[in-house]
């Protein structure tokens, strides 16, 4: 799934650069650090103009990735506490333990790729329980529609019961990600930020309630009062 992940953040990216091209600077503050830099040097004549574009195309492109690959991996951990009310580090603790409801919970909200904890935790499990028939193929179903719930139009259940599409959990969280800033700014309080989300999404039906937009928040470590 983090290949997936990857794939959307790059997209929410480049959809957020292009309606507003000055959040790159918001997004990668380094970035505008290193064109002031250059700048200077190409005043002091350490630095030809053409060497300081490609310098600062580099570094963009790299903060670009570094930021998809960071951002990709929330995304997935906070699909997993939607639908789980749990830390995914939680769960893959639970599942080396040997839960095996655990590794049924996990399995069905995403499908872990080799080389990630998630991964080896279930594969894990599964060899401890490689003759247990009806555990492995309830996994093996379990990572099925997990599969099958990447798709935009698939829906989401969280543990209170709140329905969502993928796509539109995927629309909010990088709303969040989006105006992060504000979201932790002292005086944005729950109340105003739900309110900057309605505003944002217009007169959509399927937004979370209040108080499951508050948990979506602290998933990603904003509490706002």
């Amino acid at each position: 799934m983090i290949q997936w992940a990857h794939v959307m953040s790059e997209h929410y990216l480049a959809e957020q650069i292009g309606q507003n091209p000055q959040a790159i600077w918001e997004l990668f503050p380094d970035a505008g650090e290193l064109i002031e830099d250059a700048g200077r040097k190409i005043q002091a004549g350490e630095l030809l103009e053409s060497e300081a574009e490609e310098l600062v195309r580099t570094a963009t492109e790299r903060a670009k990735r570094d930021w998809i690959g960071r951002v990709g991996r929330e995304l997935i951990r906070w699909i997993v506490a939607f639908e789980t009310g749990q830390d995914t580090d939680e769960i893959v603790k639970q599942i080396r333990a040997g839960d095996q409801q655990a590794a049924l919970l996990l399995a069905d909200s995403i499908d872990p790729e080799p080389g990630t904890p998630e991964y080896e935790a279930m594969t894990k499990i599964k060899r401890s329980n490689k003759d247990d028939a009806p555990f492995c193929s309830a996994i093996d179903q379990a990572l099925e529609h997990a599969r099958e719930k990447e798709k935009p139009e698939a829906r989401r259940r969280s543990p209170e019961g709140e329905i969502l599409s993928t796509k539109r959990l995927m629309e909010i969280f990088f709303w969040i990600k989006f105006n992060e800033a504000w979201l932790r700014e002292e005086d944005t309080t729950s109340e105003t930020a739900y309110k900057a989300l309605r505003e944002y999404f217009g007169k959509a039906e399927d937004l979370p309630r209040p108080e499951s937009f508050g948990r979506m928040l602290q998933f990603l470590g904003i509490d706002r009062p």
